[in-house]
């Protein structure tokens, strides 16, 4: 039985699942006045989230910065009171790298630099500034893949050193198997409106804000540190959920404790967990398994985070920016790229030290990441070593590996949130958050726990 007991006074909301999405789904739904009970198979919250701090070292074993999109995120920070907490991004992390012919090139940050970059041949700089004269396309049914779509628009050259690297960056993705329309709908959505993507970004960028880097002091965990602080005694760890089902009145999710089953009545019930795990849970409406299949399609490739602490000096390379992208294209490379967190923000590496971040993996090599993890970092060290030159291996590693990391949003991505949404329609009075639904982004998975305690709080009729 539960160890909870049932407040008769406030609807009780099960959230399954303390990463960001979870627990902005319960700070808000308590704000609302619900009583939120979160459970948290692991031992910790956040999810993906972790800074570490060791021997004046200051590591993020997840997203190192976290772009403050919309106004949900900027508005949760406030409300939190971590403003004062910020940290602004050097100026000097304005630089991005691109690895072309062996060597880090940086890339063009306005139209006037690109005439003199590096970053693409006189041949490709000429078929991206004819872009506004290229067709738009006009089969709106056509789920275009973006690799297919860059193509189209810009040229080869641009789709091998622009979007192929940042796909990899971001997604630890392949652009082949991507959706436009779903990873970078926005470029899509230039396409249509105004014919053409430069264009259409020219004036776009007229009227909308810049957009910061949001990290803090002590990390981007501060946010959810502050989010534990805030459901104080509504959070059980080490408590796994195995199965939710409603019998036409309530809830009652199923969960495992200390060796134990326990259960726990609910009105509503929030669904965080990684689309893999969401669908393994066993759903039950009205005797009647709900369909999962739509989760448990999505992709994850395997990726492992490697943070390489050095002495300065054994660096020869500046370190001037925010990191370096590695186009698959570009032969002899193992690692997907490397950012630069001490350059980004201060007080990451002790003084005369620098901290680098690599990646390993993801969707375009996989197999690396079942490799032991000692021959991981010698990879990603030979890579760093012919990119920067290093007189001496690192003093400070960290790593962590994850098996299925940042959900695909592959072509055909559109019939996969068509199962999702039909799925959160048959399960009453609930929502499912995270990841996989709005973006991939921090700020995108606030907004998806957002929209998951709104929805669940409306249909319990909660206060606003």
């Amino acid at each position: 039985m539960s160890r909870w007991t049932r407040s008769a006074s406030s609807p009780v909301v099960g959230v399954v699942g303390a990463g960001i999405a979870g627990l902005v789904a319960a700070f808000r739904l308590a704000q609302r006045g619900a009583t939120v009970r979160v459970l948290e198979a692991s031992d910790r919250a956040g999810g993906a989230i972790q800074s570490i701090h060791e021997d004046g070292w200051r590591v993020e074993l997840g997203p190192n910065t976290v772009p403050e999109r919309g106004f949900l995120l900027g508005e949760l920070i406030t409300e939190l009171g971590l403003r004062d907490a910020q940290v602004e991004p050097d100026e000097s992390a304005s630089t991005r790298y691109v690895v072309r012919g062996g060597r880090l090139v940086a890339l063009p940050r306005s139209p006037g630099d690109l005439v003199s970059s590096e970053f693409l041949s006189a041949g490709a700089k000429l078929r991206l500034l004819a872009e506004p004269f290229v067709s738009r396309f006009e089969e709106d049914e056509v789920d275009e893949s973006l690799a297919n779509f860059i193509a189209r628009r810009f040229g080869r050259e641009v789709l091998d050193y622009g979007i192929d690297p940042f796909v990899a960056g971001t997604y630890a993705g392949d652009a082949r198997q991507l959706s436009a329309r779903h990873a970078l709908g926005r470029l899509v959505d230039l396409e249509r409106d105004f014919g053409s993507i430069l264009a259409g970004a020219l004036r776009s960028t007229r009227t909308e804000p810049r957009r910061p880097l949001v990290n803090f002091e002590e990390g981007v965990e501060t946010i959810v540190r502050a989010l534990v602080d805030r459901l104080d005694g509504s959070i059980t760890f080490g408590a796994r959920a195995t199965g939710a089902s409603h019998d036409g009145d309530d809830w009652t999710l199923s969960y495992e404790e200390g060796g134990a089953h326990e259960t726990l009545q609910c009105d509503g019930l929030v669904v965080a967990l990684p689309a893999y795990l969401a669908a393994e849970l066993d759903v039950v409406v009205a005797g009647q398994g709900a369909p999962t299949d739509a989760l448990a399609s999505i992709s994850h490739p395997p990726i492992t985070m490697l943070a390489l602490g050095f002495e300065r000096a054994d660096v020869r390379h500046p370190l001037d920016g925010f990191g370096v992208l590695i186009p698959s294209c570009e032969e002899g490379f193992h690692t997907l790229g490397a950012a630069f967190p001490s350059t980004i923000f201060e007080g990451r590496a002790p003084e005369g030290h620098a901290l680098v971040m690599s990646f390993v993996g993801g969707a375009r090599a996989p197999e690396l990441c079942a490799l032991p993890i000692e021959e991981q970092i010698a990879l990603a060290l030979e890579d760093l070593d012919r990119l920067f030159g290093l007189s001496n291996g690192p003093v400070f590693t960290r790593w962590r590996q994850w098996a299925r990391s940042i959900p695909q949003y592959e072509v055909g991505y559109g019939r996969v949130m068509d199962g999702v949404d039909a799925l959160e329609r048959s399960m009453p009075h609930s929502a499912l958050a995270g990841n996989y639904r709005q973006g991939i982004a921090v700020s995108d998975t606030v907004a998806s726990g957002h929209a998951a305690a709104q929805r669940v709080a409306d249909s319990l009729h909660l206060q606003e």
